[in-house]
């Protein structure tokens, strides 16, 4: 009786093992990070044995640890992590997969219980390339230990990721015999005060090409020291340092920064910074420069300031809108401004004969928050406009999905029916709504809590005074306007 092979069956195993990754990805998020859906690989490891070795593969290929008490998630990890100790124990042959690892300490005091299961499997994983460690600003000891243990054993690390927990002093000491790194993380990361500190990294000895920081906590001098460290820097990210504390940031300092890597820098990333503008950050000179990623919160949009971006070789520019805070952009931010402001850029880069290619807008505003004041014309319809205009001169432009569609958008910014007076006052969630505890903030004003605009009168329906001017009983009142404590209430 003839047999008939699937198709599937005919595909070389280079091909079956990119479709179990994209299968195995199907995953749940934990603290912003994909972890992999074992359960298809499971699966697929107990079809046949040609399917159990690349499921096998996939399995032991990158590994997700997790010390942490903190949520539901956590408590399968560090179950999960006490079994695959285990495993790894009795079956050695399965360490050589591990091409990833990544060690999350988590938020609790009890992650030292793991501490001793981790250390083994630092120890036991020789073939890792990429190591990530996050501390959670424990204090560095545990995440000093884990990381020194690894690099001592994993003599092939390419990139490594420092996380929250390690000083600069720490971070070199971690690293500085790494001769196969590439890439270096940092994120949290502060100096100790000791001059002495940077005569250890020392100008052009760093094998790094990527240099990737995030929430840098101290000064530019200190920046500079660990920038001018690889030889030959291709690749820089400076994001997540938009904040009170960090006042002093800004694109001129960033551009005196990456100076002595002109010559070498491929691409850049720099989200918002408190210093705006792009008057002093000249990227012209940066001739193998081809990628290019900025927050539309630090370059502004003063005329005849975008032509500092042309380097001679950028083939694709991201303008991010997304702010590092707690509120997102809103409806207002793509506007009449903006769409200038890229067009100017883009014909600047065409007439110069530039091989810009790409253009990427990441726009995603809140569709909750409508201001009362919107544009006729609809965000993403200036962006198709742009791409219209110059789409024949080679140039694609993306964007964002909408995150309101143009019918709505419309809905919402016609002409409100003007309605009774509205005022806001915030309350301190006392079944009464006692006004003597709370306070009142007038229509257009500031202070209190903040401020919520709402687009119409349509909530007097649902949320009024009485004619006594007290609030309404209880259960009369919208759950959807409590949003957060203190709970907001709006009437006439």
């Amino acid at each position: 009786m003839a047999t008939t092979v699937s198709r599937l069956f005919r595909l070389p195993n280079e091909v079956l093992l990119h479709i179990f990754t994209i299968a195995a990805s199907d995953s749940e998020f934990m603290s912003g990070r994909r972890v992999n859906d074992r359960r298809t690989c499971i699966a697929l490891s107990r079809t046949c044995r040609r399917f159990h070795s690349i499921a096998t593969l996939v399995l032991y290929r990158d590994l997700n640890m997790c010390a942490s008490r903190y949520n539901w998630n956590s408590l399968l990890l560090r179950r999960a992590t006490r079994c695959l100790h285990r495993t790894l124990k009795e079956k050695p042959e399965l360490r050589k997969h591990c091409s990833l690892l990544s060690i999350d300490l988590g938020y609790s005091t009890n992650s030292a219980v793991l501490v001793p299961y981790l250390m083994d499997l630092a120890v036991w994983l020789t073939h890792t390339k990429t190591l990530r460690i996050d501390g959670r600003f424990k204090g560095g000891e545990e995440e000093l230990l884990l990381s020194k243990a690894a690099v001592q054993h994993m003599p092939m690390l390419e990139g490594v990721s420092l996380l929250n927990g390690l000083d600069l002093r720490q971070v070199y000491e971690t690293v500085s015999c790494l001769s196969h790194l590439r890439v270096l993380e940092l994120s949290g990361t502060s100096a100790p005060h000791d001059p002495l500190l940077w005569n250890a990294f020392e100008e052009g000895t760093s094998p790094i090409t990527s240099l990737i920081i995030r929430g840098f906590r101290d000064s530019p001098g200190i920046l500079r020291h660990l920038v001018a460290w690889p030889a030959k820097l291709e690749h820089f990210s400076f994001t997540e340092c938009d904040d009170e504390a960090s006042r002093v940031w800004g694109l001129p300092i960033i551009a005196c920064i990456i100076a002595p890597h002109r010559a070498t820098l491929r691409s850049i990333t720099v989200s918002s910074l408190p210093e705006k503008g792009l008057a002093d950050f000249d990227l012209t000179g940066f001739e193998n420069l081809k990628h290019l990623s900025l927050s539309s919160w630090v370059t502004g949009f003063a005329e005849g300031d975008e032509t500092n971006l042309l380097a001679p070789r950028l083939t694709s520019f991201r303008w991010v809108f997304t702010l590092e805070q707690q509120h997102s952009e809103s409806l207002l931010d793509f506007g009449e401004v903006q769409e200038h402001w890229l067009r100017r850029f883009i014909a600047e880069a065409i007439a110069r004969g530039l091989p810009l290619r790409d253009i990427d807008i990441r726009y995603a505003p809140d569709r909750f928050y409508l201001p009362t004041d919107l544009p006729e014309i609809y965000p993403w319809d200036r962006m198709e406009s742009i791409e219209r205009d110059f789409q024949d001169k080679g140039i694609k432009l993306s964007w964002t999905f909408p995150t309101i569609s143009r019918e709505h958008y419309r809905e919402v910014s016609k002409p409100q029916e003007e309605g009774e007076d509205m005022d806001m006052w915030f309350t301190d969630g006392d079944e009464e709504g006692d006004e003597e505890n709370g306070s009142d903030v007038s229509e257009g004003s500031e202070g209190g809590y903040g401020y919520f605009p709402f687009q119409s009168n349509t909530l007097m329906n649902y949320c009024r005074r009485n004619e006594d001017g007290t609030m309404p009983l209880k259960e009369t009142r919208p759950t959807f306007i409590q949003l957060t404590y203190p709970t907001i209430y709006a009437g006439s």
